[in-house]
């Protein structure tokens, strides 16, 4: 007697019903179909495999597999109620999603040429000013330093257009110099207004 695992319950359930109907045939005179005795005695071939087997050659896992075969969205078949993927159906079927990922790559670097051209810009803007990481500080280290409020700062970066020099994740750094300019031609200006 063989072992079953979970994976092979349902092809075996699904070969225990086949066998119950061609002995039931048996019983009653009749003689099975051919095409039934065919289909029992047809095993899968070298070139189909179980999910597991086609998760690792596509390198996915089993459940975006699983997801994909809900969504009908890769090739595949049931065998025995069990899934079945053909080699060439995946390599046919992976070779059209990588020319659709190229499609989109190249949609999407029209749009990383715009960016590359403002990271030049920072790029000669660091270069024209000399400015040395040492010299760049984020808004919440500018309160700190010149005693201002964080919203007066950001209010000054965005009245005075100061650039982002320098951006890690979320931190923007800003040129110490140029926040200092500005908050002074701030203070000018407000020592300027009638009271």
């Amino acid at each position: 007697m063989r072992k079953l695992t979970f994976d092979a319950l349902p092809g075996a359930v699904a070969e225990i019903l086949e066998r119950l109907d061609r002995v039931e045939q048996l019983l009653n005179g009749k003689t099975p179909s051919k095409a039934k005795i065919k289909k029992l005695e047809t095993k899968p071939t070298e070139e189909s495999m179980d999910i597991k087997e086609a998760a690792k050659i596509l390198s996915i896992s089993v459940a975006s597999m699983y997801s994909y075969v809900k969504n009908k969205r890769i090739p595949f078949e049931k065998q025995g109620g069990k899934l079945a993927f053909s080699r060439t159906a995946l390599e046919a079927w992976q070779q059209e999603k990588n020319k659709s990922k190229k499609n989109a790559d190249r949609k999407n670097t029209r749009k990383k040429g715009i960016s590359k051209k403002v990271i030049s810009k920072k790029n000669a803007y660091k270069k024209d000013n000399n400015i040395t990481t040492g010299e760049l500080i984020t808004p919440q280290e500018a309160e700190k330093i010149f005693n201002k409020p964080l919203p007066s700062i950001y209010y000054i970066i965005r009245t005075r257009k100061l650039q982002v020099v320098e951006k890690k994740g979320r931190a923007q750094y800003y040129s110490k110099d140029e926040l200092s300019k500005a908050l002074k031609v701030k203070k000018k200006e407000s020592d300027k207004r009638p009271s």
